[in-house]
């Protein structure tokens, strides 16, 4: 079973409440993995609000709320717009791109 979503990791809470029901009414509560294709363009930013928009969704304070993530793709693409690349290490001053460094570090 296939699912298709989008995670909104911008700063419109209406929209964002809306995007969580939405997923709420696919029954993610079953959800065990989620495969991320094109990392190089998944940011630290990015990457923290997937596990806090997951650690929402599925209730639980484990990383990614307990969901498996497999990251495919290569780094030598595409850099992240408007973000830093997850293997950026240096003169992180962003909170969510360093909580974003602390959870790629994880894997």
């Amino acid at each position: 079973m296939y699912f298709t979503i989008i995670l909104p990791v911008y700063k419109r809470p209406d929209t964002v409440l809306s995007a969580i029901q939405s997923v709420l009414a696919q029954e993610c509560q079953d959800w065990q993995l989620i495969v991320i294709d094109e990392k190089s363009m998944v940011g630290l930013h990015m990457f923290y609000m997937i596990q806090k928009r997951l650690t929402e969704i599925k209730a639980c304070n484990d990383p990614f709320g307990g969901v498996s993530l497999i990251l495919m793709g290569d780094f030598a693409q595409l850099p992240p717009v408007c973000d830093l690349p997850l293997y950026y290490t240096e003169g992180i001053k962003n909170p969510h791109q360093l909580n974003g460094m602390s959870y790629f570090r994880k894997f």
